[in-house]
């Protein structure tokens, strides 16, 4: 016997939507209603505003831990911000220029 579908299936479309095009243009600024008006027609138009909020806060976090990664052009160091009556901490990350006197000072600190 051959694949039986449903009457739903028979209604459910494919869009493809070009994943990585539609995420540079959310984290270049674009809002999502603009991205989306570039759609060919409406069907696109509620895919692509689907897509932006279900993954906007992982593109987000994920540009964020970038951010805060070391490069070669900046040192990054985690320091207690403060600690509470209760004893818990807050850290945050800290960038710093990679200079030579920043470089020097955390190297003589790892002394």
């Amino acid at each position: 016997m051959g694949k039986q579908t449903n009457r739903i299936e028979k209604r459910v479309t494919t869009i493809e939507l070009d994943e990585a095009a539609i995420r540079a243009a959310y984290l270049a600024g674009d809002a999502p209603s603009t991205i989306a008006s570039r759609a060919p027609d409406k069907a696109h138009y509620a895919a692509i505003i689907g897509f932006i909020a279900v993954h906007r806060d992982v593109w987000l976090r994920e540009r964020l831990k970038l951010r805060r990664m070391p490069n070669d052009k900046k040192i990054v160091v985690e320091r207690c911000i403060y600690e509470d009556e209760m004893g818990r901490s807050r850290f945050m990350k800290i960038s710093l220029p990679r200079v030579s006197m920043h470089i020097a000072a955390i190297q003589e600190a790892q002394q």
